[in-house]
C-alpha cells in the first residue's frame, strides 16, 4: 500500500471538473466512488460553501489524486496551484459556455507559468424533429453521420474562441 500510495502521489494529476449547473456536480459527484475507493479525493462545490470551507477546497484542488467538481464559479478569479506536479491541472468542461467562460474555463488548467491540459467534453442532442429523429435511432450510419457534424460544428467553434 505504502508504494502504490507513493506512485499515486508522484503519478496522478488534479482533476478540477466544471459543470453547468451544482446539480449536474452533485451527479458527477456521486458517480466517481470508484475513485475514492481507489483512493482518491472528491471534492464537490456545492455553492454553499462558507468562504473559509472554499479556500480549503481550492487549496486541496491542486493535489495529486484529487478531483474537484464544481460549475464556472471555479473558473472566474480562482488559480488552483498544481504544486510541482509535472503535468499541472487537467481541468475537464462538461458543457458549451459563451467564449468568454470558456476561455476562463480553459485558463484555469495552465496558470502562472505551470503546465495544465483543458478537455472540453460536450453531449450531442438528438435530432428534434420527427424523421430526423427516427433516422437517427433507426440507422447507426446516420447517427455517427449527424454526430460527427454536430463535433464538427462545436470544433470550429471552440477554434474561433
Amino acid at each position: 500500500n505504502e508504494v502504490i500510495d507513493t506512485w499515486n502521489q508522484t503519478q496522478t494529476q488534479p482533476v478540477l471538473i466544471v459543470c453547468e449547473d451544482f446539480e449536474e456536480a452533485n451527479v458527477y459527484g456521486k458517480h466517481l466512488d470508484f475513485y475514492k475507493a481507489s483512493g482518491f479525493k472528491i471534492q464537490v462545490v456545492t455553492g454553499k460553501e462558507t468562504p473559509e470551507r472554499l479556500t480549503q477546497i481550492i487549496k486541496q484542488a491542486g493535489r495529486a489524486n484529487t478531483i474537484t467538481i464544481g460549475t464556472a464559479m471555479l473558473a472566474r478569479g480562482i488559480d488552483i496551484n498544481p504544486g510541482n506536479h509535472p503535468e499541472g491541472l487537467f481541468v475537464i468542461q462538461t458543457y458549451p459556455d459563451s467564449e468568454r467562460m470558456t476561455t476562463q474555463i480553459g485558463g484555469r488548467a495552465a496558470r502562472n507559468g505551470k503546465p495544465g491540459q483543458w478537455l472540453p467534453i460536450y453531449q450531442v442532442s438528438a435530432p428534434k424533429n420527427f424523421l430526423s429523429a427516427l433516422l437517427y435511432y433507426i440507422f447507426p450510419w446516420y447517427r455517427q453521420r449527424e454526430n460527427q457534424k454536430a463535433v464538427k460544428f462545436l470544433q470550429n467553434d471552440i477554434k474561433m474562441q
